[in-house]
């Protein structure tokens, strides 16, 4: 591949393609984000699977985003500042971008903050735990299943954490998966929590 090795298809049977699919459910008619989608390989799956979706691919490389299929609103920016209103997105998925951003904190911000009150948030990155078992560059962060629930949880989201399969293969522990909805609205208990005396 010229561009390295950022492919611009993945198998429908691929682990992380079904985690996305089995969480998202149903998108007729939904607004999707694909963030950091690099040359939108699962945007354009999502697409190929429900056409009346609008789905938007984000990445902060114009030359990856040139791959994107027609039919897919590109928009080319940092995860860190999504030039979206908040609540805009239906779902938001993240898949191998995370560990790309840096500032992690900020960017799960951003990612909770453009999804709309119960909507879908599913990032997939890798464990943490198998660092070392690819070469990767050493600003690259890779995450426990605890660390990015914990930010989750922080911003009102309960996520549920699973290990998927990828390329062919059964879950190792290389892949995770963090899922959660969005509170529709916020539970008098955090107000409580938030006015209780310290």
């Amino acid at each position: 591949f010229r561009s390295g090795e950022y492919r611009t298809d993945i198998a429908e049977q691929d682990g992380r393609v079904r985690a996305v699919l089995e969480r998202l459910g149903a998108l007729h008619g939904k607004r999707v984000l694909d963030a950091g989608a690099g040359k939108g390989r699962y945007a354009a799956l999502l697409q190929r699977r429900f056409p009346d979706a609008a789905i938007t691919a984000l990445d902060v490389s114009a030359e990856m985003l040139r791959h994107v299929p027609a039919g897919i609103t590109r928009v080319q920016h940092s995860l860190l500042d999504m030039p979206f209103a908040d609540g805009h997105f239906d779902a938001v998925i993240c898949i191998e971008a995370l560990e790309h951003a840096v500032q992690i904190r900020e960017a799960v911000g951003e990612l909770v903050r453009v999804l709309a009150p119960g909507g879908i948030l599913v990032i997939i990155d890798k464990n943490k735990e198998k660092l070392g078992a690819l070469a990767t560059p050493s600003w690259e962060r890779w995450f426990d299943a605890g660390e990015l629930s914990a930010m989750l949880a922080a911003l009102g989201l309960a996520a549920e954490t699973e290990l998927v399969g990828y390329d062919g293969r059964e879950a190792d522990g290389l892949f995770i998966c963090w899922s959660g909805r969005k509170p529709a609205r916020p539970t008098a208990a955090t107000h409580d929590v938030a006015a209780a005396p310290v």
